[in-house]
Order: structure tokens, then sequence, then C-alpha cells
């Protein structure tokens, strides 16, 4: 690998090198990064990381900030190095419960990580202490075996990554890991698959067939852009119908009924056609969508399961002769 104005940062341990990295470019010429990178060695193996920072003097900081923290990963604690992996699973496990997270979220944490302690335990259930970045690379060949998407890999891997940081660095009131083994390791990233998208027409059909139940949920997602969180939790006191069209304000939808992810609630426009069908559907609950009612939901107030409305879009999409339905 290349590198200029590289030096030794004198005082550091273990030693750090800075300078800023070359790189070929799509055209194929050399070109240097304009911030500055560390180097160094941990376990006998080099790591990179990037500084995020365009002078030297500040670079050099950076690189006493860098030593300092992994002097604190790497400080001896001999009391846990016998800690199993499963231990630390199910103290991370609790503090995210703990936290209030969302249940969809806690499944697939839970999901993700009981598979990684079920892998580690199949070859001996060896102390956490000797887990290593080949031991996380395996794991990730292991779902690739599985047959996932490389977005759900690098989304899996990324909750393994947070656990082992979290146990190596912020675990309280003393750290479960004696240092982070991933540390230094590049994100693991994919790109997702183009998602599809109907046609005005598909739109028009699909309304045009829906149930009146459907109907609505449909037409909010397809006129709006609304999460499926958002016209779950969408009421009727967040929307304004005006003759032509309205708005709608968005709450809902977030964790914890936090709002969406820009601010405490954002405005969407309402066009004349949503405006209709909005006009159509009895007012008789504080909720606009809702799904079909039970016996435990006898008043049509059961609140809408993402899964559930996906399958019934699917059915409707063949019911109507979309040859992609699936």
């Amino acid at each position: 690998m290349k590198w200029t104005e590289k030096e030794l940062v004198e005082g550091t341990k273990p030693p750090v090198r800075i300078g800023r990295r070359v790189f070929k470019s799509t055209d194929g010429s050399e070109k240097v990064t304009a911030t500055f990178w560390a180097t160094f060695s941990v376990a006998g193996k080099q790591r990179y990381i990037a500084l995020k920072v365009f002078r030297r003097a500040d670079a050099i900081r950076e690189a006493h900030r860098l030593t300092q923290r992994l002097e604190s990963q790497t400080q001896p604690l001999a009391e846990r190095t016998s800690i199993k992996l499963g231990e630390i699973v199910d103290a991370y496990l609790g503090l995210l419960r703990g936290r209030g997270r969302a249940f969809k979220t806690m499944e697939k944490y839970t999901y993700v990580l009981k598979k990684l302690q079920r892998s580690w335990e199949k070859r001996g259930d060896k102390p956490a202490s000797r887990f290593t970045v080949s031991d996380f690379y395996g794991f990730k060949m292991q779902l690739e075996k599985d047959g996932m998407s490389p977005k759900t890999v690098a989304d899996r891997m990324m909750i393994v990554r947070q656990l082992l940081k979290w146990a190596s660095e912020k675990a309280k009131p003393q750290r479960l890991l004696p240092c982070n083994p991933i540390l230094g390791e590049p994100t693991i990233r994919a790109n997702s698959k183009p998602q599809p998208c109907f046609t005005p027409e598909q739109v028009k059909v699909l309304l045009d067939n829906a149930d009146p139940i459907q109907k609505p949920i449909f037409a909010v997602m397809a006129y709006t852009g609304l999460r499926f969180g958002e016209v779950r939790d969408l009421q009727w006191d967040h929307i304004r119908l005006r003759e032509s069209g309205g708005t709608i304000r968005v709450y809902g939808g977030g964790t914890g009924m936090r709002g969406p992810k820009d601010g405490e609630y954002r405005t969407v426009p309402v066009n004349g056609e949503l405006a209709a069908i909005l006009r159509a559907v009895p007012q008789e609950r504080a909720r606009v969508c809702s799904a079909p009612g039970t016996s435990m939901w006898p008043h049509g107030s059961r609140p809408l399961e993402e899964g559930q409305l996906l399958k019934k879009l699917k059915k409707l999409c063949k019911q109507v002769g979309f040859t992609d339905w699936k």
C-alpha cells in the first residue's frame, strides 16, 4: 500500500504512523487522499483507520487519542477472560430490552446473536475472549452459505459488530471483553436490490379491485409514500381535507411513537383522488387504517400487521393478473 507524508508519531504505543494514502482513480491515475490515515499493529495484524482530519497537527493529536483507546481496550481483565459468548449475548439483549427497543428490532437481534452463539458453541464454546477476526468472517461465510443476500449479510454482521464493540468498550460496570477483536476492520457493505414500483396504471387497477378495508390503506401508501408504520399509526385528526385535496401530518411510525426520522412531524400533500377515497371512509375510530375485526377486536380497530398486509397485496396483485405478483 502506498503512502505519502508518512511518519511515526512519537510517544505512541503501540507505534502509530500517520500519512495520506495513495489510491488509483477510475481513470487509472494515482491520487492522494485529502485526509490523514493511521496505521498500527495489534496482535500481529496491521490495521488502518481513517482519522478524518486534514492537517498534520490534528492527525498527530488523533493518533495519541487512538493509542489511549487502544490502551484501555487491551488492559488485562483476568477476572473476565473466562466469560462465555452466551453470557455476553444475554447481557446485550437485556440492555436493548431495557432501552425499550421495538419488538421487531428485538426479534431480529435475538435471531442473529443467538445464531452466532450456537455457531460458536458448536466449536467447543471457548471463552469469548478467544473470539478473533477469523471467527467474525467465518460467521459471515456461514450466513452466505445459508443463502442470505449480500444486503442481509451486511445487516446481520453490523449487529455482531455492535455486540463486540459494546462488550469491549461500553459494557458497565466493567467491560466484558479485554479488547475488540475486529477493531479497525472495514464495515461490510452491500448495495440494496432495486425495489419494485407500481405504475400509475397498476395503482388504478389495484384500487379499483381492492375491498373497502384495503382500498384506503393502499391508496394512502400509493399517493403519499408513507412507510408502513406511519400508515398504521395514522389518525383522523392528522388529516386536513379540502375540496381539491388536503394535507397529512405524519407523527407516528417510529419506535415508541417518537415520530418520523426527520423531526417531530412532517406534512405530506393529499391529492384530489386520495381525498375522495378518504372522504368515503367512515370516521368511526381514531385510526384511519385498521385490520378487519376479530373476536378479540370486534369493532374493527385491530392495528395493521405488516406481514399480513403484504400477503393481501400479493394476493390482490395475483387476482388482477399481474405477472410479477410475487
